[in-house]
């Protein structure tokens, strides 16, 4: 989607280019496409800096549950649990959403990163994360990913 939006804004400055035949116009606006394009690149790569150093630093503390087993007692522990991806949504944003069930139940998971593996619907995956309350669905908790790998 991001590709999406920098080619239209592209095009766009392209053909204002031609229409104006005026080179501050085709600068400027390159020089904005560019910006448009990089910052969201550099946004991704210091959010998945911040959260690796999170993993690191609550991968020995984390508590390994399942996800029937998690409970609003929960909320502010680091844990980990396993599950299926049955939903994902926001990839778009470089939030990615994801509905991870362990068979019986399932928890959203929301991390505040894109993961370098590509992660699809049917995937088991390991998460590590940090348990808090749903702003969406108030009453209802969530993982706030720290990390997340594919698993076998």
């Amino acid at each position: 989607m991001a590709r999406v939006v920098v080619a239209f804004w592209a095009a766009l400055v392209l053909w204002v280019f031609i229409v104006t035949q005026d080179l501050t116009i085709l600068f400027l606006g390159l020089f904005m496409v560019i910006i448009l394009y990089a910052i969201p690149l550099m946004m991704g790569k210091m959010n998945r800096s911040a959260f690796q150093k999170l993993a690191e630093e609550y991968r020995g503390k984390a508590i390994k549950k399942k996800i029937r087993e998690l409970s609003p007692s929960d909320v502010g522990n680091a844990i980990t649990t396993e599950g299926s991806i049955e939903r994902r949504s926001l990839l778009w944003l470089s939030r990615p959403r994801y509905l991870i069930s362990d068979g019986g139940s399932s928890v959203t998971a929301m991390a505040l990163f894109s993961p370098l593996d590509e992660i699809k619907i049917g995937d088991r995956v390991r998460i590590l994360g940090t348990v808090s309350r749903s702003l969406i669905k108030p009453g209802e908790i969530m993982i706030t990913v720290f990390e997340i790998e594919k698993i076998n």
